[in-house]
């Protein structure tokens, strides 16, 4: 009632507000006031200033009232959100209108300065030891235990095969030079490790030769890439709400954490520029902003090449669906972080739309509701798309395609092109804009293929670059070693039993008396039990 008293007196007033509802859900508040510049204030509502200002206060007494206008604002945007939100929403009243601006800005400081900060590190600081001594445990526990799997099992997001050290590194708690002294001295010696420290340096290289990589695409025709604009896409994927539980899972981990390991980068990555079409800056940006180990040189030159406009293109798309046979075979990590999807099983965990209705109800999942549908539902067109419009702007651009090699070309900074030819400020030698040197870098064969059909999709390229995933490389390898082991097995048995056919044949074509059978010999016990003597009728087979 004291909204709709509010509202029409901000309509008797001329008050330069629309009010508009939106509706929230059943459940939820079914409105919030929304306001937008509109006209100037007539001079005549100067009288109700009071008025205004005394219903606004009754409104604001407390956060819980129902109908309180901050309340209502909290409930659908959310506490920071309207914290951020809702001066930009009157701030064209400074200049309209400065004594409602002042009333609204007095009110809005004085309703937050009654609710108590939300503490938002708290969870950071209960997920990391942020000290010194702390760096050296982690460090130690890795080299203890983590090390062994890093290798072939660094990509699992369920089991803490990574070293969650590039927090120290970054602030300067872990010495790089001291990790890698310590990575060569374990008894252990993974080489992907050693090359993720080279990585660090290659970043900081780049970033000193090309001072606008954090914004700048540095191959030229990807500058002219059509993103998408849809600013509901970049919210649910920061916010972890595409309906995709991998790549929600991971964004909420980074939310709370303040860290993901580097698979999960490279999955939600793919899925913000392959499929949702948004630019690489404002994941850029989003990581910055969230990752405790957030470094300009490494987050740029990682975004860059996952936008497909650094020096060295990504030649892997991440799967949001089959990526979590490597990552998350089971399930684990997306229960941890989205547990609204616990009860799934895990093969329909990580795709709850396939689940039947009978299913999704038992366990409890409303998609829509208790967890959101999905914001993109054709993945593979969206990621044809995708390579249309990569093809497309080569297309546009072919003095920067090598023509003999189909690799794109990047323009040379003067810096590193006068430190190549030996050349300085002494020699008198100016290099201009006009003289670029043009160097070849790796390009991705599905993009070169491309480039001779342009409009065709990404399931007929030979070269596409989506990753199928698997459960486990370390369990593919024994698998690949047992049945070679039991395939020699069998072929060895099967030879045996060829030369004592051959010599039994031969003595019943000489006449000669049979061979002895062995004794002692080995035979196998026939059970139910046992699979390999079971014939096809579902009988014991005997093995006499």
């Amino acid at each position: 009632m004291q909204i709709r008293l509010l509202i029409d007196n901000l309509e008797t007033l001329h008050a330069p507000f629309s009010v508009s509802p939106v509706l929230t859900g059943a459940d939820e508040l079914q409105s919030m006031i929304v306001m937008s510049y509109r006209s100037p204030m007539s001079p005549s509502a100067d009288g109700n200033q009071a008025t205004v200002r005394q219903m606004l206060r009754e409104v604001l007494v407390s956060r819980e009232d129902p109908e309180g206008f901050f309340a209502k604002c909290v409930s659908v945007l959310g506490h920071q959100e309207t914290r951020t939100q809702f001066l930009s929403i009157i701030k064209p009243l400074s200049t309209a209108n400065t004594r409602l601006y002042s009333v609204l800005s007095s009110l809005y400081q004085e309703y937050f300065s009654q609710v108590s900060e939300i503490d938002w590190a708290a969870n950071i600081r209960k997920s990391w030891d942020i000290s010194e001594d702390g760096a050296h445990a982690r460090l130690e526990a890795f080299l203890h235990d983590g090390v062994y799997r890093y290798e072939k099992e660094s990509g699992r997001a369920d089991a803490p095969n990574t070293s969650c050290l590039s927090p120290y590194l970054h602030v300067g708690q872990l010495s790089p030079r001291w990790l890698l002294w310590d990575a060569k001295g374990a008894r252990c010696r993974p080489p992907k490790f050693q090359r993720k420290l080279a990585w660090r340096d290659l970043a900081y290289w780049q970033l000193t030769l090309f001072p606008d990589l954090p914004w700048e695409s540095l191959r030229p025709p990807y500058k002219a890439l059509r993103w998408s604009t849809d600013r509901s896409h970049l919210k649910a994927w920061q916010k972890g709400k595409t309906g995709y539980p991998l790549v929600d899972a991971a964004m909420r981990q980074l939310w709370l954490t303040g860290w993901m390991n580097n698979y999960m980068r490279h999955v939600v990555a793919s899925f913000l520029i392959a499929y949702l079409h948004l630019p690489w800056q404002e994941g850029y940006r989003w990581f910055q902003d969230t990752l405790v180990d957030a470094d300009v040189a490494i987050d740029a030159m990682m975004w860059q090449n996952g936008g497909m406009c650094g020096l060295d293109h990504w030649n892997f798309v991440m799967h949001p669906v089959d990526a979590a046979m490597t990552c998350d075979p089971y399930g684990s990590y997306v229960r941890e972080w989205c547990p609204e999807l616990a009860d799934l099983p895990d093969e329909l965990i990580h795709k709850p739309w396939k689940c039947p209705a009978s299913m999704l109800r038992r366990t409890g999942v409303v998609l829509g509701q208790t967890y959101p549908e999905r914001i993109v539902t054709d993945l593979e067109e969206r990621r044809s798309k995708s390579l249309q419009d990569v093809a497309l702007v080569r297309k546009q651009f072919p003095q920067y395609v090598d023509k003999r090699s189909g690799c794109d070309l990047v323009p040379l900074p003067k810096r590193l092109v006068s430190e190549a030819l030996g050349l300085s400020h002494w020699d008198g030698v100016v290099l201009t804009e006009e003289k670029q040197f043009l160097l070849p870098v790796i390009t991705r064969m599905e993009f070169k293929h491309q480039l001779e059909d342009p409009d065709a999709d990404a399931a007929s390229n030979p070269y596409n670059a989506v990753l199928k995933g698997y459960v486990s490389r370390k369990r593919d390898e024994t698998i690949a070693f047992l049945n070679e082991r039991d395939f020699t097995a069998s072929v060895m048995y099967e030879g045996a039993q060829r030369q004592e056919r051959l010599e039994k044949d031969y003595r019943r074509m000489e006449g000669l008396h049979p061979s002895p059978s062995p004794r002692r010999r080995v035979r196998r016990t026939p059970t139910a039990k046992d699979k390999f003597s079971i014939v096809p009728s579902g009988a014991v087979a005997s093995m006499r």
